[in-house]
């Protein structure tokens, strides 16, 4: 007799089984390991999604999320770089400033040909290890990513592993499939083929990691920082970067736009395609309906009531999602009386993200003096 866990993910739900039995079953079972993950609500890139399905699998998502989710960035470039829009995240090449829950370590390509058999081999360890597999591979391999019909290109893209089939013969991997975020069983041989042609494919004015990133739990113990939120709130409001710093403090002045002054920046970017009738990116709405939710949850978190506030949250979120629609029938149907309706709705947002955060900013403030 012996004792086993198995871990299995089941679309957003995990099921732990003891199997006390040494049988065909259990062997069964242990062709398959798997790490918790769960799919986020927050899915924006693939770097920090996978980190934040991570920390949500361990259930040890939410101070990250509110020690985080502030400070909103685009980059000056209006032209819908693969990395435009996003939160500020702690430097992601120091994983003690970016997510102290995690470690991180770099595994070389190199080494995975030299002391494994194939790929699969080195994942299958690894993940026994409890270590996450964040890495890049040739997507034009992988069909769950393209939709059918659709012919498939030679792009570099990054998935996060977390699991490992031996008997189905499948790999599970983290990635935005055909636009939606979830976790795919992935084809041993589609996999390899992808992961071994990622050098063969031509995209170098991409930055992808060529190597393997592992990541694994280090603790679930990450307090609230009240000093940290309150700096990012106050870098939101004066349209500035102080309290973290990462990779775009390296940009060029001018070159990234912060805080309030990236509301005035979509109000730019929205003029200039509707001027030129090209399509619009929602990414940069997207991200602002993010920030409002996460905001109601995180003053409910610190047991702040505040009815206006409330009321203006929703209605900041109630905008999102009408210029969200907006831009999706527009860049059908290319009508500018719908892109208009965007700008509208953009430019009557502003004044209410304004209110919102001065009163959030006076209530942290008496919080952490």
């Amino acid at each position: 007799m012996e004792t086993a866990t198995y871990i299995k993910i089941d679309g957003n739900h995990q099921i732990e089984l003891e199997i006390k039995n040494c049988n065909d079953t259990l062997y069964q079972l242990k062709t398959c390991v798997k790490l918790p993950y769960v799919c986020p609500e927050i899915a924006n890139y693939p770097y920090y999604t996978a980190i934040l399905g991570i920390l949500t699998g361990n259930n040890c998502e939410t101070n990250w999320i509110y020690n985080n989710h502030i400070l909103l960035w685009c980059f000056e470039k209006m032209d819908a770089e693969p990395y435009w829009t996003d939160f500020k995240y702690g430097d992601d090449e120091i994983m003690e400033e970016l997510c102290p829950c995690l470690n991180k370590r770099i595994l070389l390509r190199k080494t995975v040909s030299e002391q494994y058999a194939s790929v699969i081999d080195c994942l299958e360890e690894l993940v026994k290890e409890k270590n996450y597999i964040f890495l890049s591979v040739d997507i034009f391999h992988i069909p769950q990513w393209w939709q059918v019909g659709v012919q498939h290109e030679h792009i570099k893209h990054q998935m996060l592993i977390c699991g490992v089939d031996r008997e189905c013969q499948k790999v599970y991997a983290a990635d935005f499939y055909q636009g939606q975020y979830s976790v795919s069983a992935i084809d041993f041989k589609d996999f390899e083929a992808a992961y071994n042609d990622f050098d063969r494919v031509n995209d170098s004015d991409v930055n992808h990691c060529c190597n393997l990133e592992l990541l694994s739990l280090k603790t679930t113990d990450y307090a609230i920082d009240s000093k940290r939120i309150q700096g990012l709130i106050e870098d939101m409001i004066s349209s500035t970067d102080r309290t973290v710093r990462n990779r775009l403090n390296n940009e060029p002045e001018g070159a990234v736009i912060y805080g309030f002054e990236f509301f005035n920046h979509m109000v730019r970017y929205l003029k200039r395609q509707i001027k030129q009738q090209t399509y619009i990116d929602y990414r940069g709405f997207y991200v602002i309906k993010q920030e409002n939710s996460i905001m109601i949850k995180r003053i409910d978190f610190f047991g702040i009531e505040d009815v206006k506030l409330h009321t203006m949250l929703q209605e900041a979120i109630l905008l999102c999602d009408k210029m969200i629609g907006y831009i999706l029938k527009y860049n059908f149907t290319l009508h500018e009386k719908s892109a208009q309706r965007v700008l509208e709705h953009m430019q009557e947002l502003i004044p209410i993200e304004k209110q919102i955060f001065y009163r959030v900013q006076e209530l942290f403030n008496e919080r952490v003096n």
